[in-house]
């Protein structure tokens, strides 16, 4: 993690959790906005009007400001615009928010306030590696604050030998696993939510308690059906994009496939992939679907 997050990291595994929070927690592109989405609807009866603000702003995002660097953010204060004053929020913002609060973060459980699902509702999503891998590599490419260099294969070089920001992956997602059984967490895999949203749209509202009509689910599985998604700028962080946060070239909702990883993977790193997920995966039952090998 970046010099920023070793100042604050007491900050969020000691932060002051509400019995009535919810969190979505995943290690990087695995998902996290579609769920964010799809949790904060449910939990506030399909209000699609609300749902009109922007995400970040409804769904804050824990550790957002440890991840960048004294040059980065020097750099980003020179070039910041009056539209773009509002782009960093403040360090007391989540504190403030009145409850409900939805929060977002990608630190593992070791880094959180260890009573966190025995206090309140989590949500964890899931996604195969591979397509991780080459998500996160794409993010890099929009993010200056990234600073890659590296070609695509470079960087999943780098992503197995858990060089990059958030590894390992395999802690954060073990951590999660371990727990999927508590009542008060739910874990999610990304596929299963393509392969049947209205499916999962069920098993999150049981779980915070909603219930949803079947007028309810079908304008929900359209709200997050990919094209229309990927289109809404209350989820799509355009407004970065806008502000110079974000390199104009590239999306942060990109393709959201199942798969992709085959189109970047040579045959010798696949199997090296797969032997790296097989050892990693020893002596637990964890297991992707298998339609996303």
């Amino acid at each position: 993690m970046p010099v920023f997050y070793q100042k604050d990291c007491k900050n969020y595994s000691h932060f002051k959790i509400r019995s009535d929070d919810i969190f979505v927690l995943s290690f990087p592109k695995s998902g996290t906005t579609w769920t964010q989405e799809m949790v904060w609807l449910i939990a506030n009866d399909c209000d699609f009007i609300g749902a009109k603000t922007l995400l970040r702003e409804r769904f804050p995002f824990l550790e957002d400001r440890s991840l960048g660097t004294e040059e980065s953010l020097k750099s980003f204060e020179e070039m910041k615009t009056e539209e773009s004053n509002d782009i960093f929020l403040t360090y007391n913002f989540i504190d403030e928010l009145p409850s409900p609060r939805f929060i977002k973060s990608h630190l593992p459980f070791a880094n959180l306030p260890s009573s966190l699902s025995e206090t309140c509702k989590v949500v964890y999503v899931a996604r195969n590696p591979k397509d991780v891998a080459v998500s996160w590599y794409y993010h890099h490419l929009l993010d200056p604050i990234m600073k890659t260099s590296l070609d695509i294969l470079e960087f999943l070089e780098y992503f197995m030998r858990d060089e990059v920001l958030y590894s390992p992956y395999w802690v954060n997602l073990i951590e999660a696993w371990n727990r999927r059984h508590d009542p008060n967490f739910l874990f999610l895999f990304y596929e299963d939510m393509k392969v049947d949203l209205p499916a999962q749209m069920e098993r999150v509202a049981s779980f915070l308690e909603k219930k949803l009509t079947a007028d309810q689910i079908q304008a929900l599985d359209k709200h997050l059906g990919f094209d229309k998604f990927k289109a809404n700028p209350s989820v799509n962080y355009t407004e970065l994009q806008e502000s110079g946060y974000f390199k104009k070239e590239g999306q942060f909702i990109r393709k959201g496939q199942i798969g992709d990883w085959k189109n970047h993977f040579t045959d010798e790193l696949n199997n090296r992939f797969d032997q790296w997920i097989e050892d990693k995966t020893k002596g637990t039952d964890l297991k992707f679907p298998a339609f996303s090998q």
